[in-house]
This record gives structure tokens, C-alpha cells and sequence, in this order.
């Protein structure tokens, strides 16, 4: 694979958008997570990488960024992942809040539209019953971690814009396809375990978590919330 650019940069890794050298057709592009292993200074982040690893092998679902292969080098670990071309959702608010036109996606109240919000909710709370499935729990979900890329269907939302001269107009627009990334927390557990580890970020942590209390997968529906709110 060749490297393009810089997408963002961790304490452990750089992750690179990619293709396959020689070649530019955009089903090719990835994102290339290249872990420094001289930073992975003891067991624990090792074993922390490759609990990541298996569970990112394991799952499959669009609204979840998909592990391809593992490449290591000499010096990395590279990871071949599935690339989202249009940021992440902190990015996508901030660009949508400070437009100071009347955009359709923003609703009376300054935040997005309740359209919008319910099909955020929707692709979301997807992704977060396939894990439940499958024994995972992400444990930081937070805008951050959620990509946004192209639907693949090109679908276009009709969002209500009701005004008082028009009360049933409306505007055609097409919303980003989410997907959760960065499962570096994330780890199995059954709905008959409970886990007790204090980890993710303090904004969107259960209150379970910041009790240092043990806590169920249900964690990650009190972050989904506060994502929504």
C-alpha cells in the first residue's frame, strides 16, 4: 500500500489514508492505523492491541468501521482499515452550528433537526444491538469516535421546514452514513458479567464508571444518550 497523508495522530499510532500503490480508484483507499511498537511499552498495551484486534476481527456491520488485515513491519503494526472520508461527527456539528445561513439541519432550537437526531439514532443504536449480540461493549463512545462517510445508497431525507407561509414545505438533503471506530476500550463481555475497569471519557461516562462501581454493556447506551443530547 502507498501513503497518501496524515489523517490524525495518537499516543501509540499515526493513521494514514492509503491505496493499493499504482492504483487511485477510490474502492481502494483505506485507512492505515500504524501502531509504533516501541511505545507499546509494557504487557498491558500489548495485550490491550490485541484484545482490540480480535474484536475488530470478529464483528461485521455497515455501521462499524471494518478491520481488512493485519501488515507488520519491522517497526509497526499496521492496520488496514475501512476509510471514512468525511471526518468524524464532532467535526460534522461544528461545521453544521457555526453556519450562520439557515441550514435544514438545524432545528429551532440551535441543535440539529429531530429528523436528523432520529436517524443518527437510528444507524447508532444499530451498530450498538449488534454488539450487544455479540458480547461486545465499546466502552467510549463519543462524537469523536463515530466516522462519517458517504451512504452508499445516496439516499435523500426529506427534513420538514415548515415556515408560516408554507407549513408542509420541506428540503431534499443527503445525511452521512456513521460508523463507530477506535474500540481500543472495547472488550467482551456477556450480559451475565459485569466489568469494573475505570476507562473511556469523563463527559460521556456512565455514572457507573465514575463511581468506580461495576458496570454492564448498558454503559454504552447512557454515552449513545449523551451523544444524542
Amino acid at each position: 500500500y502507498k501513503l497518501i497523508s496524515i489523517i490524525g495522530k495518537g499516543s501509540f499510532a499515526v493513521v494514514y489514508k492509503g491505496n493499493k500503490e499504482n492504483t487511485f480508484i477510490m474502492p481502494n483507499v483505506i485507512a492505515i492505523k500504524s501502531i509504533i511498537k516501541e511505545r507499546l511499552t509494557n504487557k498491558k498495551l500489548t495485550d490491550n492491541l490485541r484484545l482490540e484486534i480480535n474484536i475488530l476481527m470478529k464483528i461485521r456491520h455497515q455501521h462499524i468501521v471494518q478491520l481488512y488485515g493485519i501488515e507488520p513491519s519491522e517497526k509497526t503494526i499496521n492496520l488496514l482499515m475501512e476509510y471514512c472520508a468525511c471526518g468524524d461527527l464532532s467535526i460534522y456539528m461544528k461545521k453544521h452550528f457555526m453556519k450562520k445561513d439557515k441550514s435544514p439541519l438545524i432545528g429551532p432550537w440551535k441543535g440539529f433537526n429531530e429528523y436528523i437526531v432520529l436517524d443518527f439514532l437510528f444507524q447508532l443504536a444499530s451498530a450498538l444491538k449488534y454488539m450487544k449480540e455479540k458480547n461486545v461493549v465499546h466502552r467510549d463512545l463519543k462524537p469523536q469516535n463515530i466516522l462519517l462517510t458517504h451512504d452508499p445508497n445516496r439516499r435523500l431525507h426529506p427534513i420538514p421546514r415548515p415556515t408560516f407561509s408554507s407549513p408542509n414545505s420541506y428540503s431534499l438533503v443527503y445525511l452521512p452514513f456513521l460508523k463507530l471506530a477506535d474500540f481500543g476500550f472495547a472488550r467482551s463481555l456477556t450480559s451475565t458479567n459485569l466489568a469494573s475497569t475505570l476507562c473511556g471519557s469523563p463527559l460521556y461516562m456512565a455514572p457507573e464508571i465514575l463511581n468506580c462501581k461495576t458496570y454492564t454493556a448498558n454503559v454504552d447506551l447512557w454515552s449513545l444518550g449523551t451523544i444524542l443530547y
